[in-house]
């Protein structure tokens, strides 16, 4: 019958209960497709079903990123866990006028004084001073004359001083702020005050700001699976997928694991053939899990300027990280062999209800939220201590702001460092983040805003762009949080099985990241010979391997033999 025994059983089965059907219920519209039947000649349709599946996974994205999600954890980060807020927005527009005219006059005198510190005298007509866009932190230069200087030393007379934002409105300071006012009246000591402040409230307060983004996209994947969309996603990609070595049934466990990868690694019990559900729990983990977007919109936000299309690519740069994987490893003797049949019943479009969408968004909400009170608060006070105490020519003891470069962390991180720095990122507190992101993902996020305590902008100065996306996909795709790491074991019930998948995570993203990132300085000219040669031949070795022949595993012939 030119087909599986499975896929040809289960057909069978459905043409019985089809007959059996057919003789006692009686169909008002026999023949006529049915709504879900019309809708899915488009959205499953061959060559319309995966760019339909990117404009909507962009939607979404843009939605929980871009517009609604930012405009809420932009809130959070920066009035919650920042400086505070004005109640229900009263006074707000007054004090940014007055601030903005303040910053600009204070602009122009800067300016004019850094005329007279570079020429040794004062300017007779048109001189520049700089202003920093706030979204893209580029410097524009700008040119004043002798007036506009005079109205900026008036401007800066009339205020006296930087305008107070607890002047304008009802202002509600931020918990931070509330927390060090409390410490301070009750004389608390310096470590400990910046414990609390520096440590926990910059550390979880960090991670938690990303809340709303989190629960807006966690809402609108609920929607797509309680209206039966993600079903027909797995029927799209399951053409995708045979074709590099792969059943469909492995992206039910990546589906999962877009919320947590523990769950999504556990799902892949579904998948009978032994060489697919090893490659599947290999690689359900390079797709995103929720653990890992307050990561992505830190680097998109911080480094992009909030693009949704990178935050956008962290999904199909893990279904290519799959893809090449799955054909790569297809080519070796330990995972040779055809995938298994990928047979599914697609449910009928439906409205979803809002209990059920509701109650997934809260129970994967919740989770990150636990995870953020308990696993990454611990870490943030180990981050915390590691990185403000060490050992000076005065002995093992508080560090300040300006001697971090002292530290503990500092030094475990400077000599992990050399390890990254082909990758673009061979700092000390992108080596040491990514270190504490196996820990939990999240961390990242919380290491670096207390290594960048001035948020987003420092973290823009340390980064290119293109060591910016280096470092966002090998924290994408290198071995997952050590929960994860546990769940593969016990999934794989082996350590020589569980240290091969780690070993394989980590190499395969540092090549990724290492291409990123020589490649690209070579399209900006700023081009590093070895790192070049070395990509070079990490690009030849991936090209050989996804165009090798491929072979049939031995094993099936052996079997054969033996019955014979």
């Amino acid at each position: 019958m030119d087909d599986d025994a499975e896929s040809i059983i289960t057909n069978e089965r459905y043409v019985y209960i089809g007959e059996i059907i057919k003789g006692c219920y009686k169909k008002k519209s026999a023949g006529k497709l049915s709504k879900s039947d019309k809708i899915d000649r488009i959205v499953t349709n061959r060559f319309l079903g995966l760019p339909i599946f990117a404009v909507i996974m962009f939607l979404v994205y843009y939605i929980s990123m871009v517009t609604v999600g930012t405009t809420a954890t932009d809130w959070a980060n920066d009035e919650l866990f920042g400086e505070g807020w004005y109640l229900f927005g009263i006074g707000r527009s007054e004090y940014s006028q007055d601030a903005e005219k303040y910053s600009n006059a204070s602009l122009i005198v800067e300016g004019y004084e850094a005329y007279i510190e570079e020429n040794g005298s004062a300017p007779t007509g048109d001189f520049s001073y700089f202003v920093q866009n706030e979204e893209t932190l580029e410097l524009i230069e700008n040119t004043a004359d002798q007036n506009d200087y005079a109205q900026a030393i008036n401007t800066l007379k009339e205020y006296n001083s930087e305008p107070d934002p607890a002047d304008y409105g009802v202002w509600v300071p931020s918990i931070s702020v509330l927390v060090g006012n409390a410490l301070d009246w009750a004389g608390a000591a310096d470590w400990l005050s910046g414990l609390i402040i520096d440590g926990i409230i910059a550390g979880v307060g960090a991670v938690l700001g990303f809340v709303p983004q989190m629960l807006i996209l966690f809402l609108m994947l609920a929607i797509l699976e309680a209206c039966g969309y993600m079903a027909r996603i797995a029927f799209v990609l399951d053409r995708v997928f045979r074709k590099f070595g792969l059943s469909g049934k492995s992206f039910i466990p990546m589906l999962i694991g877009t919320g947590c990868g523990i769950p999504g690694i556990v799902a892949s019990r579904t998948i009978e053939n032994e060489r697919d559900r090893r490659m599947t729990i290999m690689t359900t983990t390079f797709i995103p899990c929720g653990a890992k977007i307050p990561f992505i919109s830190m680097v998109a936000g911080a480094v992009f300027g909030g693009s949704a299309w990178v935050a956008t690519s962290a999904y199909f740069i893990g279904m290519a990280a799959i893809i090449i994987s799955g054909i790569m490893l297809k080519k070796t003797k330990m995972f040779s062999g055809d995938p298994a049949p990928f047979v599914m019943e697609l449910p009928a479009y439906h409205l979803p209800t809002a209990g059920n969408v509701l109650r997934s968004m809260w129970e994967r909400g919740w989770s990150f939220i636990k995870k953020a009170g308990t696993i990454i608060l611990l870490s943030t006070i180990v981050i915390w201590f590691a990185t403000y105490f060490g050992f000076t020519s005065d002995g093992f003891r508080m560090l300040g702001e300006e001697e971090l470069d002292k530290s503990i962390l500092a030094a475990i991180g400077g000599a992990i460092a050399w390890i990254f720095a082909p990758l673009g990122w061979g700092n000390w507190q992108a080596a040491v983040s990514s270190i504490t992101g196996l820990v939990a993902k999240e961390n990242i996020v919380g290491t670096m805003s207390i290594f960048y305590p001035n948020g987003w902008i420092e973290i823009a100065e340390n980064f290119t762009k293109i060591s910016g996306y280096s470092f966002l996909v090998f924290n994408l795709l290198c071995a997952p949080c050590f929960a994860a790491i546990g769940a593969i074991k016990r999934e794989m019930n082996s350590s020589k099985w569980t240290w091969f998948a780690i070993g394989y995570q980590c190499l395969f993203v540092y090549g990724i990241a290492l291409m990123i990132n020589q490649f690209g300085l070579l399209l900006t000219n700023d081009l590093n010979i070895i790192g070049l040669v070395a990509a070079v031949a990490v690009l030849a070795f991936m090209i050989y391997m996804l165009f090798k022949p491929y072979k049939e595993s031995t094993k099936l012939t052996k079997a054969v033999k033996l019955t014979q």
